[in-house]
C-alpha cells in the first residue's frame, strides 16, 4: 500500500514497504552458509557485520523504519570467528544477542536462520543451555547451521537437545559428531554435513540416525562418496531427490546410485588434474544414471573452470517441464 509523504517529510516515508525491503536485499546476498564459513575471508565477514549494523541503524531511525526493519535485523543470526582470529569473541557476542532477544518477546518470532560455530576452547555449559532455550523460543526458525563444534562438546549439546523437538527447522547443517541431535528435527528436508572430511563409519551413523528420525528428507549434502556410504544412502533413502557431494565421483560409484528412482538432481566436483577418467566419461555415467529411470529431459551443467586448476562443478538434473 502506498504511503503519501507530507510536503515537509523525507521522501523515504512515501516509499512502500516492499520497495524498502527490495532495496536492502541488494546490500548483501548470503551464499550457502557452510561454504561461506569454510572459504571465509575478512572482507566477507566485515560485509556481513556491516549489513547487521546498517539494518540496526535503520530500525533505530524512526517508528516507520523500525516497523519495517526491526524483525529483519534478527532474521539471520551469525556467530562465526573472524578468519585468523584465535579468540572466541564470537561466542560472547552470540550469548549477548541471544539474551537480548529473549528479553524482548516480539523479537524471537522474527528469527529465521542461525549460523554458528560452537568450537569452544573451554567448557561452557551455560552457553548450550541458553542456546537450546533460545531455539525453543524461535517458532519460525527454518534453518540451523552449526558449522563447527569440538567433539568433547558435541555430546553435551546433543543431551541438551534430546528432550526437545523443533518442527519448524527444515534445513540443518551439523558435524557428524552431532548425529544424535537429528532426532530433534523431525520435519527436516535438507541435511548438510559440516565436516571437511567424514569417515565412512561416522557418515553411516549420521545416515542411520537421520533415516530413523526424518521421514521427509529430500536433500543430502557434503557426504564423502565412498562405496559404503553410497550404498547406505540407497538403502536408507530410496526416495531422496537431491544429492550434493564435496568430493569427486567416479563412473563406477555413479552406477551404485541407479536404484534411486526419485533422484532429481546430482552435484559433484570434477578435478581436471586427476589421472584416470575424463570429464566426458564421468558426465556420460551421470547421464546414464538418469536415463535408466526414463527418458525425461535432462540438464547437464558445468561451472566455470577454476583458474590455473580447471576444476569444475557438475550438476545433472531432470529438466522441469513448463506448464502450457
Amino acid at each position: 500500500m502506498d504511503i503519501h509523504a507530507e510536503p515537509n517529510q523525507a521522501v523515504i516515508f512515501s516509499v512502500p514497504t516492499e520497495i524498502l525491503l527490495e532495496i536492502v536485499s541488494y546490500f548483501y546476498d548470503t551464499p550457502i552458509p557452510y561454504e561461506r564459513y569454510r572459504r571465509a575471508n575478512r572482507g566477507a565477514e566485515e560485509l556481513s557485520t556491516g549489513r547487521f549494523e546498517i539494518l540496526r541503524a535503520l530500525s533505530l531511525t524512526c517508528r516507520r523504519l523500525r516497523s519495517v526493519f526491526q524483525a529483519l535485523v534478527w532474521a539471520h543470526l551469525e556467530a562465526l570467528p573472524a578468519p585468523f582470529d584465535g579468540t572466541r569473541r564470537h561466542v560472547s557476542l552470540f550469548k549477548k544477542r541471544m539474551t537480548g532477544i529473549l528479553k524482548t518477546p516480539s523479537l524471537p518470532r522474527g528469527v529465521r536462520s542461525i549460523l554458528v560455530s560452537l568450537d569452544l576452547s573451554t567448557p561452557n555449559w551455560n552457553l548450550f543451555t541458553l542456546f537450546v532455550r533460545f531455539l525453543q523460543a524461535t517458532p519460525n526458525l527454518a534453518a540451523l547451521h552449526i558449522v563447527d563444534i569440538s567433539d568433547r562438546h558435541a555430546g553435551v549439546l546433543s543431551e541438551r537437545l534430546e528432550p526437545h523437538t523443533f518442527p519448524s527447522v527444515t534445513a540443518l547443517t551439523i558435524p557428524s559428531s552431532l548425529s544424535r541431535a537429528v532426532a530433534s528435527f523431525p520435519a527436516l528436508r535438507v541435511l548438510i554435513c559440516a565436516d571437511s572430511f567424514v569417515s565412512e563409519y561416522d557418515a553411516k551413523v549420521l545416515l542411520r540416525d537421520t533415516s530413523a528420525a526424518c521421514p521427509l528428507l529430500e536433500c543430502l549434502a557434503n557426504l564423502t562418496p565412498s562405496a559404503p556410504v553410497l550404498k547406505s544412502i540407497v538403502t536408507r533413502f530410496p526416495g531422496i531427490q537431491t544429492l550434493r557431494f564435496r568430493h569427486p565421483l567416479k563412473s563406477d560409484a555413479l552406477a551404485l546410485l541407479q536404484p534411486l528412482h526419485k533422484l532429481q538432481s546430482l552435484e559433484f566436483p570434477f578435478q581436471q588434474q586427476r589421472r584416470g577418467e575424463s570429464l566426458e566419461r564421468v558426465c556420460d555415467a551421470a547421464r546414464a544414471l538418469f536415463l535408466t529411470h526414463g527418458h525425461a529431459p535432462m540438464l547437464v551443467e558445468q561451472s566455470a573452470p577454476v583458474a590455473d586448476i580447471g576444476d569444475v562443478m557438475i550438476k545433472v538434473s531432470r529438466a522441469v517441464r513448463e506448464s502450457m
